[in-house]
């Protein structure tokens, strides 16, 4: 993902459920559907530290476009084909 979404850290990503996040929709969605890929998008309203964001402060036009990146990142993981995303 940090090669197709220009704002995305791997380093600053956390891959553990701290015991804060225990109650969170996306881990009980986990623990009690069994669902192993669910993701938390979370930004600053200031802006990136990284990438071509840096030193601007996210506004809608931004934030979508990270969004719709993320989103692609994601269908390109679980479909690698393609050939779901004419159906979306």
């Amino acid at each position: 993902m940090d090669k197709l979404c220009p704002v995305y850290s791997l380093t600053d990503s956390m891959f553990v459920v701290t015991k804060d996040k225990e109650c969170t929709a996306r881990v009980a969605t986990w623990k009690q559907y069994g669902i192993n890929n669910c993701y938390t998008l979370e930004m600053s309203v200031c802006g990136a530290g990284q990438g071509k964001y840096d030193f601007y402060h996210f506004n809608q036009e931004i934030l979508e476009e990270i969004s719709q990146k993320v989103f692609n990142c994601i269908y390109e993981l679980h479909h690698p084909d393609g050939e779901c995303y004419k159906e979306i």
